[in-house]
């Protein structure tokens, strides 16, 4: 059964609003280098989010808190399938927090760790929460999350996303290379020259989640397209492809053909480009 942002769901967007007034109030940090940083994380009793053999690059890590938290994803829109209620919490990273070639060599990554790693003494202080663990976006271990559960039910996703003005795009094209051999992976060998597209799209998806964001919003009033979705996510988990599709995934696909107009939320249908210039008309339901 599809869940409605009603009843239990609505304190859970409660407690949601009740994080980010703790989480807007933790201090700005010292500066210190990366390798201290991590070093000092790796002693405290919170976890370190990260595999050990990811090189630690050189730079410097200064907290900064955040400017907003958002309620988002799949209850807001009505399309969420699960049985446990579940809110992704947007969680906005100020820009000064991050230098503008740290899109280099995992610098990125690092300190998108440390970033969520430094807000768990905060959360796990609030009466209201039960336990955390880190998870990991589409089951990327580059991209851990904090995972809430709070002592009413239900559980808050608090995912880091970062403003398009952070990094200049075209350093994060799927050609281009923002890994240096030797530089990221402490195995001994050399990295392979050429491009890192599945590592530049893993800082591209962080700026790309407010986009998803708002096309939840727009599901609302897209009575067919969150029917095709719900319908999607239901074929996927039962063809077991729930790691590859996920609802992310398919939410991705969804937002490309509307912006790109092969569908729109009414529609029936759905254009596709087809061979010789012609265009396919599929049945959405």
């Amino acid at each position: 059964s599809v869940q409605q942002a009603t009843g239990h769901s609505n304190e859970l967007y409660q407690q949601v609003s009740l994080l980010q007034a703790e989480l807007l109030q933790v201090k700005a940090s010292k500066k210190r280098s990366l390798a201290d940083a991590v070093a000092l994380a790796k002693t405290k009793k919170s976890k370190w989010p990260m595999f050990d053999d990811f090189v630690i690059p050189n730079g410097t890590f200064k907290f900064l808190p955040p400017t907003q938290l958002v309620a988002s994803g799949s209850l807001s829109s009505a399309t969420c399938i699960r049985k446990d209620l579940e809110i992704d919490a947007l969680l906005w990273v100020p820009e000064g927090f991050y230098e503008r070639k740290d899109y280099m060599n995992g610098r990125y990554l690092i300190k998108r760790a440390l970033y969520l790693l430094h807000l768990v003494p905060k959360v796990k202080a609030l009466e209201c929460v039960k336990s955390i663990k880190y998870r990991y976006n589409d089951g990327n271990c580059l991209k851990p999350i904090l995972s809430v559960r709070m002592t009413t039910g239900g559980c808050i996703n608090i995912i880091p996303i970062i403003t398009t003005s952070t990094f200049p795009r075209s350093c994060l094209s799927p050609n281009h290379n923002a890994l240096r051999p030797n530089k990221v992976f402490d195995q001994g060998g050399e990295i392979e020259e050429g491009s890192t597209s599945f590592y530049n799209n893993s800082i591209l998806s962080d700026i790309f989640n407010d986009d998803l964001a708002e096309f939840h919003k727009e599901l609302k009033s897209m009575d067919n397209l969150r029917k095709v979705l719900i319908i999607l996510k239901i074929w996927s988990k039962r063809k077991g492809l729930g790691e590859l599709l996920t609802g992310r995934a398919l939410l991705y696909i969804l937002h490309f053909l509307q912006k790109s107009g092969r569908i729109n939320g009414n529609s029936d249908i759905v254009t596709l480009p087809g061979r010789n210039g012609h265009s396919a008309l599929i049945p959405l339901l």
